[in-house]
Order: structure tokens, then sequence, then C-alpha cells
């Protein structure tokens, strides 16, 4: 129910008839205001999670981040019923998750001081990249029909156009995530048809030869319409690969990041 009844309240007269006038008072009539709506799109951040988890990589205590947490997002659609300037109601039509948030992962050290060097390697801190997003608009064609009506006004099979067809439109909105010059996901906004195609009429004639004038009407040339195409460029993750290198510098079995991967 996206717009609640009002009930109607009917005033019924106890009046006797020496309190009653001549002439009944006149209602005026209730102005009439149309019911219109707007939707509205609210993007919701979703916080992370944090995740610890024991090494014996890092001293005890010490922590180090090894995955940094994402927020994830949630878009709520809504539908807001106004009349007369005045809201009347509000709907919610979708509540989705777009983005799911990335759980961050904490390094937490177990290792005893006999165990750690003087120098306690430091890790970098890794990047953070923010989340960003851009809104695409994509315009299809739609072909339109082509429909025959039989006429006794032209000669046998002739044909005619009377009313030229013309292509409708869909219109599609993409939302495209992205974190650091990386496509990440994307989410159809919406997929409407903005534009009705035109159906063509074409009219065949069924006039028999002795039915025919001297001078028979002419077909109108079929329209040409060109041909157009739209060029899609997708991006694919490539995982990069881990070398292990040995160095005195380091506790044995003792792991550091020199170079952090990065995904083509």
């Amino acid at each position: 129910e996206t717009l609640e009844p009002v009930t109607q309240i009917v005033k019924v007269g106890t009046a006797k008839p020496t309190m009653v006038p001549n002439e009944a008072p006149k209602a005026e009539a209730l102005p009439e205001y149309p019911l219109t709506y707007t939707d509205e799109i609210c993007v919701e951040k979703i916080a992370f999670n944090i995740e610890e988890q024991t090494t014996d990589e890092l001293v005890q205590d010490a922590r180090q981040i090894a995955t940094p947490g994402v927020q994830g997002e949630r878009t709520i659609k809504t539908r807001v019923y106004s009349s007369n300037g005045q809201e009347i109601d509000r709907q919610e039509l979708s509540n989705e998750e777009t983005l799911a948030p990335v759980t961050q992962i904490v390094k937490v050290g177990t290792a005893k001081p006999t165990m750690v060097p003087s120098d306690a390697p430091k890790a970098d801190a890794l990047p953070e990249y923010p989340l960003t997003y851009t809104d695409e608009i994509r315009v299809e064609k739609i072909a339109f029909n082509i429909e025959e009506q039989t006429t006794d006004e032209l000669v046998q099979d002739a044909r005619q156009i009377t009313t030229p067809g013309v292509e409708g439109e869909r219109t599609i909105k993409t939302r495209v995530y992205s974190s650091n010059g990386q496509e990440v996901d994307r989410q159809e906004l919406s997929n409407e048809e903005t534009l009705a195609p035109v159906t063509q009429i074409v009219k065949v004639g069924t006039a028999k030869p002795n039915m025919v004038p001297n001078d028979p009407p002419k077909a109108d040339a079929l329209p040409e319409y060109p041909l157009t195409y739209t060029d899609e460029t997708r991006v694919e993750k490539i995982n990069f690969s881990i070398r292990e290198e040995e160095t005195d510098e380091l506790v044995q079995d003792a792991r550091q990041i020199a170079t952090p991967g990065v995904e083509g």
C-alpha cells in the first residue's frame, strides 16, 4: 500500500425545524491536488570487521596490519510521494549490499625476547586506496515492428508506407566502482525504455486491374538508418607471484615483505 486512504467525514443534521434556516449553507468544493513521486537513492557505508591472528614472526604483543579493511556500501532506493508540495508517504523500493566490506587482518606477535634480534625488522605500512565510483549511461536502440494493412486503393500486391517506423531507445545506467585506477565492481542502477518505438504501417494493395487508374500511386522508398556500434573495455585482475629470498638480517624463519606485490 503506497498511499493510505483518507476517511470521508459526513455531517448528519439533528436540528429541529425551528432551528434550521430557509437556505442551507453551501460547502465549497475541496481542491484536488495531483499525487506525484520522486525516487531517492542513498548510499550507506558498512563498517568492516577486524580479525586478529597470532604469529611468532613478531615480538610478543606487537601488531601489524596484514590486510587493510575496506568499508562496504549499501544502496537504498526510496520512492517519496507528495501532493501540493507536502510529503505524503515513503516506500522503500530496494535495500541491497552493493559492495561487501573487506575484513581487516591484524597479526599479533607471540615471539619471546630471546627469539628477536636487537633491531626488529620494520614493515612498511600497506598503502590505502580510496574507493570511488562513476555512473555510465548507455543508450540502446529498439527495433520497430512492421504492420501490413490491406487496401483497395492500391493495385494488387503493391505496397506503400503510410506511417514510417521509428526506432525506440532503452537507457541503461551503470555504476562503476574503482580503486587505485582499477575497476572493482559494476552495478546496474536502472534499465528503462525511454522512447517507445513507432510501428511502421504498410498499405498492401488488393485492387484488381479493372479497378486501377492509369497512373498508379507511387510508393515512397523505405528509409535507411545508419548502423552504429560501441566498444566496451573490460579489465581483469592478474594475481602477482611471491618470491622468497634468504637473509641473515632476520631471525630464522622470520618473514618481511621487501617489495609489496601488486596485481596486474
